[in-house]
């Protein structure tokens, strides 16, 4: 079978992919943690429980940051004019290949730092880095890495606006009560709150509906 790059995977390849990781999970787990409880056993006493936790997920991490990267920087399906994309923009035909660049990238391990072939429409200037479309990497962040910046802020927005935004609820007694916040995605809060993403905040206030008490983060 010849070999996938990211770019050629579709839904066959993206459960070879996630059956390949399981297998590779456990394998790795069952070879580091005998190594981990020999190095915890050496330092629990000298150093005590937080300091042996802590550096153990920190080297835990950084073992998966450095794997990812050298992952991605493998794959270089995204380099030179034999694969280059149509312009979205413009459709005015293949867009040229410029050079290889290296970036930083959020992601649920921490910032990894990866090159990837850019382009440009020669007809509307649009520049893009296409690989990153097809990773699903927007902002220079991973879904993963946007889910939890996005849990976190409404958190962090849901902590801050709580109490202020329901006392003025209390006196207004709207029919629904919004918080809009940063991220994808919609989700209820406690107390009969609702997190919204500025997306579907426009589209409410597109229709109008002024029935409803809202605060922005």
């Amino acid at each position: 079978m010849a070999t996938k790059t990211v770019g050629d995977w579709n839904e066959e390849g993206k459960r070879e992919a996630a059956a390949a990781l399981d297998e590779l999970r456990s394998a790795l787990v069952e070879t580091v943690s005998g190594q981990v409880r020999e190095l915890a056993a050496r330092l629990m006493e000298s150093s005590g429980a937080a300091v042996v936790d802590g550096l153990i997920r920190e080297t835990m991490l950084e073992a998966g940051r450095r794997g990812l990267e050298q992952a991605l920087e493998a794959d270089r399906s995204d380099c030179g004019a034999a694969n280059a994309p149509q312009c979205g923009r413009c459709g005015g035909g293949r867009m040229r290949y410029l050079r290889r660049e290296r970036s930083a990238t959020e992601t649920a391990l921490g910032t990894v730092r990866v090159a990837m072939g850019r382009y440009l429409c020669e007809s509307c200037r649009k520049s893009a880095r296409p690989r990153e479309a097809r990773l699903d990497i927007e902002a220079s962040m991973t879904p993963t890495a946007r889910r939890m910046a996005s849990e976190l802020g409404s958190a962090c927005c849901y902590a801050e606006v709580s109490k202020g935004f329901h006392s003025a609820c209390e006196d207004l007694r709207p029919r629904r009560r919004l918080v809009v916040h940063a991220g994808n995605d919609d989700f209820p809060l406690p107390g009969g709150a609702e997190a919204l993403s500025l997306p579907t905040m426009l589209q409410l206030a597109g229709r109008g509906d002024q029935t409803a008490a809202h605060a922005a983060r």
